[in-house]
């Protein structure tokens, strides 16, 4: 017999022996007369005797005795349904015979996956005793099935953050993609006292199969520009990006409305005010795309923004436009700090040609470590509805070439 066929022999009596082994396990635990037969139905009835049973040991007034003669019939419809097997284990924790539960929640969690019970406690079992590859494996199945009540599992993966010998299978799991990884960024950047702490594990899983999205990369930008960490947000952003939009970037996002996509709360922001707002759109056949604003006049009010993050200096603001609404908008370099308004550009009325604009600024150095392009909207006395278009939106350094 071949090395290969031997081994293979091995294999199927370690199996066999294996599946005694749990056998036995169960067997001792209940009558062996209830398991000499398996009833018609008998997985779906031993699963509506186990959830019965467990409805009866939350029940204030629990008596085990119940609870065990339900488990026990579970076991006799299925011998090898692990909702059985957990529900007596939990009965036998009650009872004080801590062993016997262990031995029966070992079991539960040999013959199957689908158990939150058995799950729950191997993972417990498995993190207490830093066995976190397997611990990772119970959690894994438990946040698959239990979409409603993530959170507070997703919370106790936290603590062990810190342990390398942790992180490591942690990212072997988020690497697949799972359903719960956005609960899991979500919460980590909402509660941990440090959101960067998210960093590492996106800058990790950058060269997977299912790398950071965007979604869960801005959850983390958002929450640390929200903490007035601009720059650390920003080069966060920076060292995710691929290389094609690493090659791309500059003072300001897409200034050519060309369409690029961005990272909330970075790149152009058109979600304003009713009354208002901006678009990029096609300037027809073989021009390209520009932004185009619609503005009603009735109040101040933002049309389009754009975060920065740019460093104490002097700058350039440049652009083009075509209106006949001359007086009626203004692009502003706003500081999101004590500093004021930067800059203010008037845009007039260019009538049907395209004309540039130009403007100088700069950047204090206290007070201003992040500032927003703001195309604002400026109300009339006659509220009479305006359009305009821009493009080529650029922001320079005054002295570089």
């Amino acid at each position: 017999m071949s090395q290969r066929g031997s081994k293979s022999l091995w294999l199927l009596a370690g199996l066999a022996v294996g599946a005694l082994v749990l056998a036995a396990a169960i067997l001792s635990q209940i009558p062996a007369a209830l398991l000499s037969r398996q009833a018609d139905g008998g997985d779906s009835q031993a699963r509506d005797l186990a959830r019965l049973g467990a409805e009866r040991l939350r029940a204030a007034d629990v008596r085990l005795a119940e609870v065990e003669g339900l488990a026990k019939a579970a076991l006799n419809k299925a011998p090898v349904e692990s909702r059985g097997a957990s529900l007596l284990a939990q009965v036998r924790f009650r009872q004080g015979r801590r062993n016997d539960g262990d031995a029966l929640m070992r079991v539960a969690t040999q013959l199957s996956h689908r158990d939150d019970d058995a799950d729950r406690w191997a993972y417990v079992q498995a993190l207490e005793t830093r066995r976190y590859p397997e611990a990772f494996t119970h959690l894994d199945a438990l946040l698959r099935r239990q979409t409603s009540a993530r959170k507070p599992l997703v919370r106790t993966i936290f603590p062990y953050l810190g342990d390398p010998a942790a992180l490591k299978p942690l990212l072997a799991r988020l690497a697949r993609g799972p359903s719960w990884r956005v609960a899991f960024f979500e919460l980590l950047t909402d509660e941990a006292p440090d959101p960067s702490a998210a960093f590492p594990i996106l800058a990790a899983l950058k060269s997977s199969d299912h790398p950071p999205t965007r979604g869960e990369q801005s959850q983390l930008l958002r929450r640390l520009v929200a903490g007035g960490r601009y720059e650390q947000a920003y080069l966060s952003w920076t060292l995710l990006m691929t290389p094609e939009e690493l090659a791309r970037q500059g003072n300001l996002q897409d200034g050519g409305f060309d369409g690029w996509t961005s990272t909330p709360p970075f790149g152009w922001n058109f979600d304003s005010e009713q009354g208002g707002g901006g678009a990029i759109a096609k300037l027809g056949a073989g021009k390209g795309s520009a932004l185009h604003v619609t503005y009603d006049g009735g109040r101040d009010q933002w049309l389009v923004r754009q975060l920065l993050v740019l460093p104490p200096g002097d700058y350039r603001l440049t652009g083009r436009f075509r209106t006949r609404a001359g007086g009626r908008t203004e692009w502003r370099i706003v500081c999101q700090g004590p500093a004021p308004v930067v800059t203010q550009v008037p845009i007039g009325d260019s009538g049907d040609q395209w004309r540039s604009f130009s403007a100088s600024f700069t950047v204090p150095a206290a007070g201003c470590p992040g500032q927003s392009l703001v195309l604002q909207g400026l109300p009339a006395r006659l509220d009479v509805p305006i359009e305009a278009w821009f493009d080529d939106i650029a922001v320079v350094n005054a002295h570089a070439g």
